[in-house]
């Protein structure tokens, strides 16, 4: 199964779920306040990352919109078939090596 909504696209696979994104074509410029340590945290982490900090925000964004996404979809699927089984949770956060097989 494939659900698409703008540049998300969501796959699944063995009743699991994934994401991907179509490479972006244009960007838009913004400007943006934040909290002063918030800034300097931010900074660091795109920095150790190597990455420039727009590339960092723009992948923070894309993160917390497939984390949302995901909570959504997991909170429509599960009001439609019931909550997940230990044993599903289980399977899951082994395939997302959270747990040791």
């Amino acid at each position: 199964m494939h659900l698409a909504c703008g540049s998300l696209h969501l796959h699944q696979i063995d009743r699991l779920w994934y994401f991907d994104t179509i490479e972006r074509m244009k960007v838009v410029k913004m400007s943006i306040s934040l909290d002063p340590e918030l800034d300097r945290e931010v900074r660091d982490a795109a920095r150790r990352s190597g990455q420039s900090l727009s590339a960092w925000l723009s992948d923070a964004a894309a993160q917390w919109l497939r984390s949302q996404s995901l909570r959504e979809f997991v909170d429509d699927y599960e009001r439609e078939h019931g909550p997940f089984t230990e044993e599903e949770l289980s399977e899951a956060r082994k395939r997302l090596g959270y747990e040791d097989e």
